[in-house]
């Protein structure tokens, strides 16, 4: 691979918006969106959001009352990845469902956790566009810095709670019991272990219930399993327990307190495509590498026949006519941009094909993500009307839930030198 540069500049790509009838796309951030959005945090925004995280000020009911449409709107602008609207639509702000709360004019919700954790929700990913940007993150009272003190307590009340991420306890556990259980897919995980990861010290971005922490571990001589989740937190402790090698840590993978040049690869399986921007998550990974150290993006495919793709159309659109709104998805394409981004800095990446093989599996088994609402965007959907759904979807293909279906799956690697790479918001010099 060709030795990267000393210094290379964070520029967003641009994004493309893709769209159909099942899904409503997410689309990534990108110089001009994130420019907007902190162009839209004033100072004295930044003040409130730190006074509430940190509880170092007084909030008064008038000084919520005057700052709440501000501060939904850059809620929403982060929740949508655009910039800021400066009124909400007909249908109000869109935030997270686990702000809504948030979206009234009693200021009585921001006063409780709810609201400390909504401020947070917005503070955290705030310091580190700033950061990555160049932007100041400050207020002018003198009371905190929002871009240290404050983004660490953000930090800590997200990982602490439960519903700040998309996979929560109990999405979590139906996640980790659809996920497909390959011994292929082990021994392939395995073999880049072996290959790239003997003795060495692994941050693992995005570690997850621990399935992928499991295969590394034997191979390396630690493994910094980093996941902010709670819930998928709790099954990565129970997968790794009496696994020496395994230290677990509740961190985002864009703001990890390691101090750098600490490992010497940094790993990651289907992870950056959840993370808020996934080239700040790099940027990080960078930090932490020693020279000559590397990314390893873990990568997997499956692909179905196209009687499957029918299927989900069709689960989809008996959703649809129950009423139930398009899924929400925010990783498409991922990682592709990452590579064409990494080249971009002049870092190149090497793609190699581990192994690729064919398992029989029945439709059951290769539905079960939707028919037990183990998909985030699935979780606000009754069971009995997934049940629908794929009664609807097996009738329009034909099919049963024991009809047998060839997927073939590949496992490959991307690999990048990172280490020795500062990637900086200013350009090379």
């Amino acid at each position: 691979m060709t030795p990267p540069a000393t210094v290379a500049r964070i520029t967003l790509p641009d994004s493309t918006v893709r769209t159909d009838d099942d899904f409503t796309y997410i689309p990534w951030w990108t110089d001009t969106t994130v420019a907007a959005l902190l162009a839209a945090v004033t100072a004295p925004l930044w003040c409130l959001l730190c006074d509430l995280v940190t509880g170092t000020g007084t909030v008064s009911d008038h000084r919520l009352r005057a700052a709440v449409p501000e501060v939904l709107a850059v809620m929403e602008a982060l929740w949508l990845r655009r910039a800021p609207r400066p009124q909400p639509g007909p249908g109000g702000r869109e935030v997270p469902g686990r702000f809504t709360a948030l979206t009234g004019t009693d200021p009585g919700p921001w006063r409780d956790g709810t609201g400390r954790v909504g401020a947070a929700w917005c503070l955290a990913r705030l310091t580190v566009y700033a950061h990555r940007t160049g932007t100041a993150a400050a207020c002018r009272c003198g009371r905190h810095d929002p871009a240290v003190t404050a983004a660490a307590v953000a930090w800590r009340t997200l990982t602490g709670d439960d519903g700040s991420y998309l996979y929560t306890t109990d999405l979590a556990g139906r996640y980790d019991q659809d996920r497909p259980h390959s011994p292929h897919f082990s021994h392939a995980i395995t073999t880049i272990a072996a290959t790239h990861l003997t003795g060495r010290v692994v941050a693992e971005f995005g570690a997850g219930t621990g399935a992928i922490t499991g295969l590394l571990a034997p191979a390396a001589a630690t493994v910094h399993a980093i996941e902010p989740a709670v819930g998928m937190r709790a099954l990565l402790h129970r997968a790794t327990t009496g696994t020496t090698a395994v230290r677990v840590r509740g961190e985002d993978c864009m703001a990890v307190t390691l101090p750098a040049q600490c490992c010497d690869a940094v790993a990651e399986h289907a992870a950056l495509c959840f993370v808020d921007e996934p080239v700040y998550a790099v940027a990080e990974a960078a930090r932490l590498l020693r020279p000559g150290g590397i990314l390893l993006r873990l990568l997997s495919r499956r692909t179905h026949p196209p009687i499957v793709t029918d299927f989900t159309t069709a689960f989809h659109a008996a959703l649809r006519r129950h009423g139930h709104p398009r899924g929400r998805i925010v990783s498409n394409g991922n990682d592709p941009r990452l590579t064409d981004w990494l080249a971009t800095c002049g870092i190149t990446t090497r793609l190699d094909t581990v192994a690729t093989w064919t398992e029989p599996l029945p439709l059951h088994q290769v539905t079960a993500p939707l028919t037990h609402g183990s998909y985030p965007y699935l979780t606000a959907i009754p069971a009995t009307d997934r049940a629908r759904a794929v009664d609807t979807a097996l009738a329009a293909t034909g099919l049963s839930g024991d009809t047998i279906l060839d997927t073939t799956v590949t496992v490959a690697t991307a690999t990048s030198v990172l280490g020795g790479v500062t990637l900086s918001p200013r350009a090379p010099r």
